[in-house]
This record gives structure tokens, sequence and C-alpha cells, in this order.
């Protein structure tokens, strides 16, 4: 399967697209690195980890529109909530590529006024890009999910 460029994925324009690439998608995953440091909240030393919410965003809204490609309408969703915020770094080191992961911890909730609320289960590891390409069934044998930089639940209302 091809994947789109981010451009095509999310809503967001430069500078606020934070993500740069999707390197992998499962039906049950998604795979989204940050390699260009070049944003508005990127200080001399690096970006703060408190950003990690919206790479996780964006990335979850990847994941949507990939899955809603073969709908006839692709729907906005919106961050409404995160739960268990974890850093254990406090910035992402100037020049160091993330690796931002997704995966819906539940199947999507009706809430009954023609939305959906979906959750998602997050992590964002550095990334260590060699070898490409990024192979989706053997990534946690190389990014534990103890050793990531950040965790959060998400509540995404689409």
């Amino acid at each position: 399967m091809s994947i789109r460029p981010v451009a095509e994925l999310i809503p967001h324009q430069p500078p606020m697209r934070l993500i740069n690439e999707v390197v992998a998608y499962t039906r049950d995953a998604i795979w989204c690195t940050l390699s260009d440091y070049n944003t508005p909240f990127t200080g001399s030393e690096g970006i703060h980890s408190c950003v990690g919410i919206e790479l996780m965003a964006q990335t979850a809204a990847a994941f949507f529109t990939i899955e809603a490609s073969s709908a006839s309408e692709v729907k906005q969703g919106m961050l409404i909530a995160s739960r268990k915020y974890e850093a254990a770094v406090p910035l992402f080191p100037l020049h160091q590529p993330l690796l931002i992961f997704a995966t819906p911890a539940s199947p999507m909730a009706d809430t009954g006024h023609g939305h959906n609320l979906v959750k998602f289960r997050s992590e964002i590891h550095p990334f260590d890009s060699d070898p490409l390409p990024f192979v989706p069934d053997t990534w946690r044998s190389r990014y534990p999910a103890d050793d990531a930089w950040v965790t959060a639940d998400l509540s995404v209302y689409i």
C-alpha cells in the first residue's frame, strides 16, 4: 500500500504541521515521524515534551484519514481529552528524529449526535531510521513500551 504524503492526510499547514511522514500503517496502528525541527515550538535545545500531545493528535488524524479513504466523506476529528500523559524526558533534543505510534484502544463509540468517540494509546520514541523500510511486525522489539519518551491515552471526537 502506498501511503499518501502527510499534507494530504491532515488539515494542518506549516508551520503547525508537525509530523513529517507516515512510515507505516496497518488496520490497527500507524507510525509517523518528526524529523524536521523547523517548528514554532523549537527552542535552542529542542522541543518541549508537552508538544508531544499535538504530535500524537496529528498521528491519530492521519490514521482516521487513511481509514476513511474508502469512505465518501472524511470527517475531521478533534482531540478532546488526554489521560495519563507521561513524559520521561523534559524535551525532545534538537535534531533527534521521533517515532510517533498510535493505535485505537477501543472501538468507535457512537455518541448519539452523529459523531464518534475513539480512544487511542500513543507513544513517542527516539527514532533510529536505520534500517529502513520500517517493519510494523517487528517494531516492538526495537521500541519497547517501557523505553517510550512519552505515553498517553487520547480521546478523539470525530
